[in-house]
């Protein structure tokens, strides 16, 4: 199910206003009051309670004109701070973006969202050395080796360069 909210994210680059001679940089309060508007929308509007596990994103932000100069990525990072703690635990556990796009739109501009569970896996082949294999006897197992390790321990070298 979309959650439609009818407010246009401030980018999340504009989250911070510089200080003028030496002063420290403060929170741009055009920022700040988007981010509480927005929560407050979701709030109304999500009835769930928050997830505590990975999960996907899918974001669909509605513009007049969407052939303007306006970046994703940073407005994907305002609507994610702003559901931090009502949709989900904390925005890291978003591990998945299904659609996300720009659309279109006569009437209100806005964002319309919808976030499920995922489930991720990291699996690497495991085999035991010297040993034949049969199709039977291949298996997938969770592995905390690294990239690295892998490579190392199958033999998969870097393609040489000329």
């Amino acid at each position: 199910m979309m959650v439609w909210i009818p407010i246009l994210p401030i980018s999340a680059n504009s989250r911070l206003c510089r200080g003028q001679k030496g002063r420290p940089d403060y929170p741009n309060p055009k920022y700040l009051d988007s981010k509480k508007r927005i929560r407050a929308m979701i709030m109304e509007r999500w009835k769930k309670q928050p997830y505590n596990c990975s999960v996907k994103l899918t974001l669909y932000f509605h513009l007049k004109n969407p052939l303007t100069n306006w970046d994703i990525d940073n407005h994907l990072k305002a609507v994610k701070d702003a559901m931090k703690g009502i949709v989900f635990a904390d925005d890291y556990l978003v591990c998945n973006y299904g659609d996300t796009d720009k659309r279109k739109t006569v009437g209100i501009e806005g964002f319309e969202f919808n976030v499920v569970p995922c489930e991720i896996q990291i699996a690497v082949p495991h085999f035991e050395p010297y040993k034949r294999i049969e199709p039977a006897e291949k298996r997938l197992v969770k592995s905390t080796m690294t990239a690295e390790e892998f490579n190392r321990r199958y033999g998969i070298t870097k393609p040489k360069t000329f």
